[in-house]
Parts: structure tokens; sequence; C-alpha cells
């Protein structure tokens, strides 16, 4: 912005600069706690030499006040080179007073209290030989006092005083910080919320116009109420470095100056340094800019944006005030704005902490001798946006889909984000478009199985542009691999709808997945194992899975399993000794019929389960129990999916060894049970499927009982019945105990006893309902 019309002139305060007083010291700056704007000011018209107060609320409208003044005119009498300081709403100028004819100087400190209203004055230094100049003052952050000025005499040393009591204008001691011979000139103080002080100072190889300088810096450290000087770090000596500023700022103090490295004729450059706050050592030093003449450069800071003001001249005759603003490294530089309208500026400063990024600058024009103020001064915005980033497709590593979905995101703390370009090469594309936080981004360049990146830069509206932000995904045909499903540990065989689906090798960015058979397909989440329930029907049963990504556009197939349900139990035929009706041999002949899968088969002489051995069609069977009598032969088959057939039985008459026939009966019919007998069909049995039928036998007609007890004791079930010798005598039992609840899986003893509760024989049921 043009800054002519926030200029605020104040005229008529100074009549002209002299040799001495007009430096640094001729005006200062201040803010108070509420934001009030404080400046001092050397009025010298006619030897009438008055120092002089400005105020102001609101920056521009300035109320003037005489802080004191010398009315005798005598020659002789000198104010000059205030400073100033505040600490709250207290307001403190020091300023420096001569006597010349009779070579006397003295320091003079002035406090207002309740934002000036109320005034002391104390002169608390004279010395007798020659006065002081250049002058500034600061308070720590438990108020005390510090005051340092530069004394004619005795080769122009530094002196610092310090007040005995915070805030307290009435006592001060001088306290020792250099012995250097050289002359001094230009101290400026800054303090850090240690209480540490920190001193920066021209020194002069001579008091000769156009002689050596170097930069010199102190820091008092506090010890207690007391404190103690370091040596001065010395900036390496060139041919001109001057007009040193140091504030302190977040942690670190910071420094400039001006510098001619050889001879009065080459350019000026401006030095920005940050130092170590504990050894003083120099942490970065960075030349800001380059120009014919630079002078009084003063540092302030916006929030982290360093902003130099300074005096500077293009070609050594006009000169104007100049800002330029960094970023917060202090690498970036804008290039100068022009402050001052006239082209006769000299010395600036400023307030250190800038407010709502408003800067305040002061300095005095040659040409008018006005002393002009300045504020509202646009910050050049120089820093790139931040923290961007580019996210694809949620940050899924793979995709079929070239059409991908960008999440982007930016900061910029200056004039805000305005643009943003993307790119799939590390240079900028053609166009820069709207900055947003989502985009559809359709690839260029889709050969498929590659890896494709996602360049982006950001830019605010000054035209900053971001580092360069980038990240990537493949794009691939296939879809990505990985996955497999099998089914029951991969047994070949069921002989029930319900297994166990195991996974493995999932897809690290599955995010969930599709399992499917020839009548069902769900989607689940990514798991290791699944309970499923195949399509009803016998036959070969396939489970296939195909994985997603969490973005649900990107899909690849693991690989599936199969397996053959078979519910079907086998059935078959059992004839003893081909067909004989009676036998003197306890080894019998057997001949068996079965379904074509039958793998295994089961023979007892009793109706319950022993051995398992592997099927076969001819076998022999040798009697355990070998007196004569009916003896019936019982066989269990049993297929490759586990299914066991019904009960097979088959009877014959076993003789005596001399031939005699002693049959108790004749030889029972096929399943009917001789003697003292309970067993169950079909056995295992499904009773989701038939009904399972019990049948019994006694040595004599008598009535019964039967009982169905779990493994663990608990009666399930009971029946009363009658049994007749010879006779098929049968109960049908639902498979639904006492309650009406089905009967799990799992084996179950059977009891048939008398009326008297004892038991006459023992059988096992065993449950497989799928």
């Amino acid at each position: 912005m043009a800054v002519t019309e926030s200029i605020q002139s104040f005229s008529g305060f100074v009549a002209a600069f002299g040799d001495k007083y007009s430096a640094d010291g001729g005006h200062k700056l201040a803010r108070s706690a509420s934001g009030k704007l404080h400046a001092v000011f050397a009025d010298t018209q006619g030897g009438h030499y008055k120092i002089v107060r400005a105020y102001s609320d609101n920056g521009l409208g300035f109320t003037t006040a005489i802080v004191t003044e010398n009315k005798t005119g005598a020659i002789g009498a000198y104010m000059y080179f205030p400073s100033l300081a505040v600490s709250g709403e207290d307001v403190y100028v020091v300023y420096s007073e001569a006597e010349r004819n009779v070579s006397r100087g003295m320091l003079s400190i002035i406090k207002y209290t309740g934002n000036g209203v109320n005034q002391q004055h104390r002169q608390f230094f004279t010395e007798n030989t020659e006065d002081f100049f250049y002058t500034d003052i600061v308070l720590d952050k438990d108020g005390y006092i510090y005051i340092v000025a530069t004394f004619i005499s005795n080769a122009q040393k530094i002196r610092v005083f310090r007040s005995n009591a915070p805030r307290d204008i009435t006592a001060f001691t001088e306290e020792i910080c250099t012995s250097n011979a050289w002359p001094a000139a230009y101290p400026k103080l800054s303090v850090d919320p240690a209480n540490n002080v920190y001193l920066t100072y021209e020194l002069h190889s001579t008091w000769v116009v156009n002689s050596p300088k170097q930069i010199a810096v102190h820091k008092r450290i506090k010890v207690a109420n007391s404190g103690v000087w370091s040596p001065a770090a010395m900036l390496a000596q060139s041919f001109r470095a001057q007009h040193p500023d140091a504030v302190f700022h977040n942690g670190k103090l910071y420094l400039v100056y001006s510098e001619q490295v050889n001879n009065i004729n080459e350019n000026c450059v401006l030095h920005y340094l940050v130092y170590d706050k504990d050894d003083l050592s120099v942490l970065d030093d960075k030349i800001v800019l380059s120009e014919k003449k630079i002078y009084s450069p003063r540092l302030s800071f916006s929030g982290d944006t360093p902003l130099i003001q300074y005096v500077g001249s293009a070609d050594g005759s006009v000169y104007q005030v100049k800002m330029t603003a960094g970023d917060a490294s202090g690498s970036v530089w804008s290039a100068p704005q022009i402050l001052s309208d006239a082209s006769n500026a000299v010395y600036v400063h400023n307030v250190a902490d800038v407010v709502a990024d408003t800067p305040d600058v002061l300095w005095y024009n040659t040409s008018d001798e006005k002393v002009y103020f300045a504020n509202k001064i646009d910050i050049p915005d120089l820093v790139p946006p931040a923290n961007g980033s580019v996210i694809i497709n949620g940050g899924e590593a793979l995709t079929k889909n070239p059409a991908l979905q960008l999440t982007l995101f930016a900061t910029d703390a200056g004039s805000g984000l305005a643009e943003m370009n993307i790119s799939e090469t590390s240079a900028f594309s053609a166009i820069w478009q709207p900055y947003a936080t989502s985009l559809e981004y359709t690839l260029i360049e889709q050969t498929p199985n590659q890896e494709k990146t996602i360049y982006v830069w950001y830019k605010d509206h000054a035209g900053n542009i971001s580092a360069t932000i980038s990240a990537s995904i493949e794009l691939t045909d296939a879809g990505g691999s990985g996955g497999a499903v099998k089914i029951n540990s991969d047994t070949p065989y069921t002989n029930t709808r319900n297994v166990t689906l195991t996974f493995s090798n999932n897809h690290a960015l599955a995010y969930d997945m599709r399992v499917s058979d020839d009548a069902t397909a769900k989607w689940v989440s990514v798991n290791t194992t699944l309970a499923w329930t195949l399509p009803s029907g016998d036959g070969t049963k396939m489970i296939s899975v195909e994985y997603r990504n969490q973005a649900g556009n990107v899909t690849w197939n693991g690989a599936g399993d199969s397996i053959e349900l078979d519910t079907t139990a086998p059935a078959g035929s059992l004839e003893i000794n081909e067909g004989e009706t009676a036998t003197d041999n306890a080894v019998f002949k057997l001949k068996l019929t079965a379904s074509a899968d039958t793998v295994s088969m089961n023979i007892n002489e009793t109706d319950a389960w022993s051995i398992w051995q592997n099927y076969s069609i001819q076998t022999s069977y040798a009697l355990l129990d070998t007196a004569t009598g009916n003896k019936t032969v019982y066989v269990w088959l049993k297929d490759r999916a586990g299914n066991i057939s019904a009960t097979i039985s088959a009877g014959i008459i076993l003789e005596d060894t001399a031939g005699n026939t002693v049959p108790d009966l004749a030889a029972p019919a096929a399943n009917v049970p001789v003697g003292k007998k309970i067993y169950a069909y079909p056995n295992p049995a499904q009773p989701r499927k038939e009904d399972i039928t019990i049948a019994y036998s006694a040595d004599k007609d008598s009535a019964v009982n039967i009982y169905l007890y779990n493994i663990l004791g608990e009666k399930i079930w009971s029946a009363s019945g009658y049994a007749r010798v010879g006779a098929k005598n049968e109960v049908i039992w639902n498979g639904r105990d006492a309650y009406g609840s089905e009967a799990g899986n799992g084996v179950y003893i059977l009891l048939l006893t008398d009326e008297r509760k004892k038991i006459l024989a023992r059988g096992r049921l065993t449950i497989l309902d799928d």
C-alpha cells in the first residue's frame, strides 16, 4: 500500500540535527501495556533546548508535551539524546545534559506514572569532565532499570548504570562492562524473560572518520540481586561495521547491522545474525540485501516474521526509509518497501514487538526538519504454504481405476492459500487451479502395472509456492493378489453342511472380503476363520473368496477350495456261511455287500460297535461266545464322508461238536433280537430327518422299562413296554427330551430294566445330526 496517508508528521520540534545528538539517540519510540505509543525528541531551536514527548492511543492522533527544557539560552547549556522505555503504563525518559563552559556532563531520568499523569525527575549522575551522548534504557522483568551511555572523555567509553531498586529512579549504581580502549558509539540494550541483559555497540579503531569499526555484544548474567557482564563477543573486524540493533525473541538474540567490508566506495550489506543466548556464539549470519548506503537498521518481529526498517540509498544521494520482511528462518527476504516520501531521511527507530501486523517506525527528515511517524504498513508475505500433503484413494497402494481421489491439505498463515498445481512429473503442469481439499484426478499416463506418482504444489495469494509434495500408487490390471480359503482344513469330504472356512495370506490392504458358493455370496470383515453352511444337496461344493480395499474400487481374487458333501449313509447286506442255518464251527465266513463309497466296517456279536476295520466283501468272524444256540452277527458300514449305516445283522444256529443241534429256538429272523437285548436303529441316528426305532427283547415275557441317558448320567427320555420272547419288540423315539427340546449330537446310553428297575440289557446310541 502507499504509505503517504499513514504518516504522521511532528513538525516544529527539531530545527536541525547537530553532529552527535541527531544520531540514534535523537528520537525514540515505545509502546505501553495498554497499546499507547510514546515518542521522545530533542528540540534545539536557537539555543533553547527541550526534551519533548508525544503520545497517542490510536497511532496517529498524537498529543505532545514538554518533558523538560532550558529556557535561559545560556551558551554551553545543552539537553539532548533522549531515550525511552515503558513498564506497564509507566514511562521512563533518560537524556543527557551538559554545561560545556565548565566541562560538566549529567545524566537525568524522568518517570511518568499512570500513563504520563505524574512526573518524577532525578539527575542521577554528574561527571565533571565531559558530557554523555548516545543513550539507551530498558527495564527487566523485575523492574530494575538499566541505562547505557557513551562518555566522550577517556576514549568515549561505554558506561552502564543500574537502579538500586525496581522502578526506582532515586539511586543508580555504575557497573563495569568493558575495558576496551577503542571509542564506542550507538549502544543498544535488550533484555530476556530470565532478566539477562544484552548490550551491543560499535567499536572504532580511532575516532577518525571512516576508521575501521566492528560490533561488540555483551551479556549481563543475573546472579541473585546482582549480575556480571561477560566479555564482549566480537564480530570480525571489517572496514566499517556500524549501527547495530539487538532484539531478544523466542529464546534467541537477534542482531542487525550495516557493513562495508573494504572501503567507503563499495556498497553496504545488511547483516541478520542469530546468537545462542547462553554463550553468545553465532548460530546464523545472513546478508539480507545490498545497497549503496545502509544506515541505522532496526529490527522488529510480527509473530515469527522478522522486519528490518532502515535508511537506504541506491545512489548515495537520495536517502529513504525502507522496510524488508523475512521468513521465519531469515533465509528469504522481500524486496524493500519505501516508507518515506521525502528523500532525505536519517536515523529510524521502531517498536520491536509488532502488534496486529502493524509495525511502527519513526524517522527524521533533514529537508523539512520534521520527525515522521508511520504505521499500518503492509507486511509482505514471504512464507510459502506449509504442512502440505496429498493422499491418493485414502492411502491405498493399488488401484484398477485411473480416476484417483485426491485428498489435499496445506496451511498458509500469511496471505492465504490460492492455487495448486498437480502433475505426474516433478515439473509444474501447465495449469494452476483453485485450491481445494478434495479432487478427482484422472491419470494421463495409464500404462498398467506401474507405480504412478502425483506431485502437488500449493501457492498463496502472494505468489509463494510450497515445497514439492508427492504420493504414489500402483495402477494394476490384475488388482493385486493374495488370500486363500480352505474348507475344513482341506479335507476332501464332509457329511454335514456346517463347515469351517480358514483364510490365509490375506492381502495387507484388504478391508473386507466376499465369500461365495453356488447359492450364497456375502461381504464380511477380513477374518482367519468363518463358520459357513454349504448349499443343500449332495455333491461337490465350491467356495471362492475375493478382497476389497477400504476405498472400494480395488478388488482381487484369492485361491478357492472345494469339498464333497455326502449326507447319505451306506446300505448293504450280510450273509453267514453262504446262507447256512446251522454250523458246528465257531468261525463264520461272512459275505458283505455295500455301497460303492464304503470304506470301513464294524463287526460284533452284540448290538454295539467295537473296532472299525477296512471294508472287505469277504471276511471271517470268530465267535467270542461259543456256547451252542442261536447266534447273531451285527455289522455297520461307514463311507468316506463318515456316514454310518443302519445296523445290518444275520443269524445262524451253532451246534455242538457231536453234530447235535440243541437250539433254544429256531433261528431268529433278521433284525429280531435274541435274549436280553436293547439297541436302536438307525445308529448313528439323525432324528431331524427320521425317527429312531429302539428294539428290545427279554428271556421271558415280561413288562419292561426303556431309558435313555446322556454320557453325564442325566436321564433324557424314558418309555414303558412289554417284551415277548421271539417277537420284534420296538418303541419309536422322535429325538426330543421330556421337555420337547432336540437332543444334541453325541453318544447316549440305552437301558432295559424289569418292573423292579433291575437292568436287563445295555446299548448305545449315537446322534450325528447336521
